[in-house]
């Protein structure tokens, strides 16, 4: 993935990952989300190309607010891991395979 440094505008492989240039990756969950939109992933290399001289002559880019909430929120998600009930529900589902094991053990032991 092509990604532009949200911090000194130079091109950098990957929206998340630290700048050749200026040392510097997106830290927050809304930087690591405006880093996500300067990408191939959402751009085409020529507005890449705008946008991060825009960004180098310190005259900064406009993301759309929703766009950055959302995929902050995805983020925040990401890093946070599943959410409770979905753990729930992984151990209630070994639970009913282990007694389901238990129960097969305890039949073929009594047939002997």
């Amino acid at each position: 993935m092509n990604a532009v440094c949200i911090h000194c505008g130079k091109r950098k492989s990957g929206a998340l990952t630290l700048c050749g240039v200026c040392g510097r990756a997106p830290d927050s969950s809304e930087e690591m989300a405006q880093a996500v939109l300067l990408s191939d992933h959402n751009l085409l290399g020529e507005d890449l190309g705008t946008l991060a001289a825009r960004i180098a002559s310190g005259e900064g880019v406009t993301f759309r607010t929703e766009d950055v909430e959302r995929i902050a929120r995805n983020i925040d998600v990401t890093r946070k891991g599943r959410p409770w009930k979905s753990d729930w529900i992984l151990v209630l589902v070994g639970v009913l395979f282990f007694l389901a094991f238990v129960m097969a053990v305890l039949i073929r032991s009594t047939q002997r």
